[in-house]
């Protein structure tokens, strides 16, 4: 059996726990945005941990989205890692930067 470690994603655990919000109020929090923006998500405590926890290092576009309006940083301040090539346009859409 092969064993992948994962480093937790502190600064995402420190931004939320600084807004005061159990894992469960920010997946709300999360899920409001999405609704005000037109981009309903699936947000829940179960996606936070996860995060947290590092098992997911990126999170997919609507999540990024959502994560940088409700806590006001950008994607690269939460922990999480930026791929080549995956930033977020200045229309906020998402995909590569031309």
């Amino acid at each position: 059996m092969v064993m992948v470690m994962t480093t937790p994603n502190t600064a995402l655990r420190a931004v939320r726990a600084g807004m005061r919000m159990s894992q469960d109020d920010f997946a709300c929090a999360l899920q409001a945005v999405g609704h005000r923006a037109g981009e309903p998500n699936d947000a829940n405590k179960r996606l936070v941990q996860r995060w947290e926890s590092g098992v997911i290092a990126a999170p997919r576009p609507v999540y990024i989205r959502a994560l940088e309006v409700a806590t006001g940083l950008p994607i690269e301040l939460l922990g999480f890692a930026t791929l080549p090539g995956a930033q977020v346009r200045a229309d906020r859409k998402g995909g590569a930067t031309t």
